[in-house]
């Protein structure tokens, strides 16, 4: 189960971390209360991207998406979802089906809150 924490100031360490070579790198993820996924909040990822092992279809899709090293990711369509992230208000959004480590917010996602 996870736990909401409120506060301000500076964190003194990472909960989450991963390590690539000899670098490590922070991630930022946000709990989903409804489906109970860890979401990767990527700020340099263009759109939102969910798992294509939870999702339920198998039929491929036009769209394709680039990695930043260039490869080509394939995509499964769209899936829609609520979630919420404890916050004031519930989130409907459509998120591209693809494979994945992690469902990932991109930066459609935050273009259109209001």
């Amino acid at each position: 189960m996870h736990k909401s924490l409120s506060a301000f100031g500076k964190l003194t360490g990472s909960s989450v971390a991963t390590t690539d070579g000899s670098h490590m790198h922070s991630r930022l993820f946000i709990y989903d209360k409804l489906s109970g996924l860890m979401f990767l909040v990527d700020s340099v990822a263009a759109v939102s991207r969910f798992l294509k092992r939870l999702a339920s279809t198998s039929e491929t899709s036009d769209i394709f998406l680039y990695a930043e090293n260039g490869s080509q990711i394939r995509t499964l369509g769209l899936k829609k979802l609520e979630l919420d992230f404890g916050l004031r208000r519930r989130f409907s959004f459509r998120f591209i089906i693809a494979e994945n480590s992690h469902p990932i917010i991109g930066e459609d996602f935050w273009s259109v809150l209001d």
